[in-house]
């Protein structure tokens, strides 16, 4: 087995799990193996001695109220060789090849939010009044609202190709992907 000291100080929603995917340095740091000295592992929590872990406080998070963004200490604490996920010293491989969709979907999800905002932007356009005249008369607005729906028209199709991209072009996805997650934010 192995044995956990130390703390991961990022993790959403941990003290609401049941378990939690952790990549853990295996290498010794004097071997200078770059990517292949962490792994990933399981580590469900109720296998371990709660004397040998702590969930750290919860951060202060500004737009993401429902996320419970806290953390995790270990001391000396074991777990078994069968917590480990995948090839020791692949944790880095096995991240690429999660952002690679997680970069596809994510940015595709913020869609939809972004197009209620224009709607509502659009709606309210069509009915305020300021200087005698509806807010689509005035040229900078009416620029400003056409270049935000052109501007979701092409993110809403990169997403589209992206996504689709997922199960025909998947060696290609590391570049789709972060093009995605540029340009759609």
């Amino acid at each position: 087995g192995y044995q956990l000291n130390g703390k991961k100080q990022i993790i959403n929603n941990i003290s609401r799990a049941g378990a939690v995917v952790i990549q853990v340095r295996t290498a010794d740091p004097s071997q200078n193996l770059g990517a292949k000295s962490h792994s990933l592992f399981f580590i469900d929590f109720s296998q371990l001695d709660q004397n040998q872990y702590n969930i750290l406080a919860r951060y202060s998070t500004q737009g993401v109220h429902s996320c419970q963004i806290e953390g995790i200490e270990f001391k000396q604490c074991f777990i078994s060789d069968e917590t480990l996920l995948g090839q020791i010293g692949y944790a880095f491989n096995y991240g690429l090849s999660a952002f690679q969709i997680t970069r596809a979907v994510l940015p595709a999800a913020s869609l939809g939010t972004i197009e209620t905002a224009i709607k509502i932007t659009t709606e309210y356009c069509s009915h305020r009044i300021l200087y005698q005249k509806n807010l689509f008369a005035i040229p900078n607005i009416r620029a400003l609202l056409i270049e935000s729906w052109l501007e979701y028209s092409i993110a809403q199709n990169l997403s589209y190709t992206t996504i689709r991209a997922l199960h025909v072009l998947p060696k290609q996805m590391c570049v789709l992907a972060s093009l995605a997650k540029a340009h759609i934010p």
